[in-house]
């Protein structure tokens, strides 16, 4: 994505968002480690890793764009310094919850990795790795509906609009008030998938069990 975003930006119209994007592929990094250890937890049936690390990157996420946008106006900055500083609070926001969920999840359940029998996990591994991949690769592009619908807006959106005689900050000021709202129309959807993310453990538990009538209870429970 680093090297990309110069391409990324030509595609959505506009070359001097090369850079922000460039910034905001750091937060990718943190991505593999908040995945996996956020699924541990809910696996064995705590989401209150999850839930802390959640808020503590939202809120220093948004914290730190707030800043950045109230020095940006009050030092008459231009709007791709905001759009920066909104990428950086994005990595900020990614690296503190990182943080913020290795010592929640690992100083009540230190894990140690020198009694593992390494032949047998990796024996392990070459058998689940298929089921994984495949079943994971599924799940991930389910979760990835709404980043891709946004990424398809920011690639057409603008052009759109300014095909449809808009002057290219006006396209873009529009653009901006479009993606103010539509978290707002996302929000059933996405309350109702925060809630089936700490269901799925328990109704893979009872599966797990062959207890079908508990299975079909967990599942009701959105």
């Amino acid at each position: 994505m680093w090297v990309a975003a110069p391409f990324l930006a030509e595609w959505m119209g506009d070359e001097m968002l090369a850079f922000p994007l460039q910034i905001i592929s750091l937060s990718v990094l943190t991505v593999p480690f908040l995945a996996s250890v956020r699924g541990y937890g809910q696996g064995r049936g705590n989401m209150v890793p999850t839930a802390v690390s959640h808020l503590s990157e939202q809120v220093l996420r948004v914290a730190v764009i707030l800043i950045f946008a109230w020095v940006t106006y009050i030092s008459q900055g231009t709007a791709y310094q905001a759009g920066t500083g909104a990428a950086l609070g994005s990595v900020i926001g990614s690296a503190a919850g990182a943080v913020v969920l290795f010592f929640v999840t690992f100083k009540s359940h230190p894990i140690s990795f020198t009694h593992l029998h390494w032949p047998s996990v990796f024996a392990s591994s070459r058998q689940i790795g298929k089921r994984l991949f495949v079943n994971g690769m599924l799940v991930s592009l389910g979760a990835m509906m709404f980043i891709i619908y946004q990424l398809v807006d920011a690639l057409m959106v603008i052009r759109m609009l300014q095909g449809a005689g808009l002057a290219g900050e006006e396209a873009m000021v529009a653009k901006g008030v479009f993606d103010r709202g539509q978290p707002l129309l996302q929000f059933g959807t996405l309350a109702a998938t925060a809630f089936s993310l700490a269901v799925i453990p328990y109704i893979s538990r009872e599966v797990s069990r062959k207890n079908e009538k508990e299975a079909a209870y967990s599942g009701s429970l959105p």
